[in-house]
């Protein structure tokens, strides 16, 4: 029988890791692993040794209306890690990493769509030409998704991907994955206890309708 063996890694000062955790990996190939504490602010803890040894939690603070226990990480193209949490004020917010595997920016807003807020954990991918994307299920029982304009750049606007017919999305938070050809793919449950999905129809492109 093989024993199995788990390790500590703690919690931060600030609360319990009782919220969604989230890991991403550095441009060195280290892990960084992040959560909203009890006390609705952002920590993480990550690898002072590639694949080893773990260094100490640290704090992210939050924005001024503070978290409410979603996060999601991503690898911009150039390697630097950005992430996103859900605001208490229903707005997404997000922060990323100046230069690879380095320091943090300030947190930035990039608010709420125009007819609903923000309720589930995000979900965050990088399409095919290196521009990240960003989904939640809001308010209005909607997918919204919002993307940058340029790699590594500036975002766009929020722009909703509807509901399924006669259903409304559960707010679990949505799922999404790439295909072989680059193509995103979201899964979301729908109130009517069936799975639902929407695609690109071509890589970074529109989504199906």
């Amino acid at each position: 029988m093989v024993t199995i063996k788990w390790t500590s890694l703690d919690s931060p000062t600030g609360g319990n890791t009782q919220a969604v955790l989230s890991v991403g990996k550095n441009a060195d190939g280290c892990l960084e692993v992040f959560t909203v504490a009890s006390d609705n602010t952002l920590w993480h803890r990550k690898q002072t040794t590639c694949g080893v040894d773990w260094g100490n939690w640290a704090s992210l603070d939050q924005p001024l209306p503070g978290l409410n226990g979603y996060s999601a990480v991503a690898a911009n193209k150039d390697g630097r890690l950005e992430v996103f949490s859900t605001g208490i004020d229903g707005a997404l917010w997000h922060k990323w990493q100046v230069a690879p595997n380095g320091t943090w920016s300030n947190w930035a807003s990039l608010g709420n769509p125009p007819t609903a807020n923000v309720q589930s954990a995000p979900s965050v991918r990088k399409n095919k030409d290196g521009r990240l994307e960003a989904f939640n299920i809001c308010s209005d029982g909607a997918l919204w998704h919002i993307r940058q304009v340029t790699p590594g750049g500036i975002w766009g606007s929020w722009d909703s991907l509807g509901m399924p017919s006669d259903s409304i999305i559960l707010s679990a938070g949505p799922v999404v994955i790439e295909n072989t050809d680059g193509r995103l793919e979201a899964f979301v449950g729908g109130s009517d206890n069936a799975l639902w999905h929407t695609w690109q129809v071509s890589p970074g492109g529109n989504w199906s309708s």
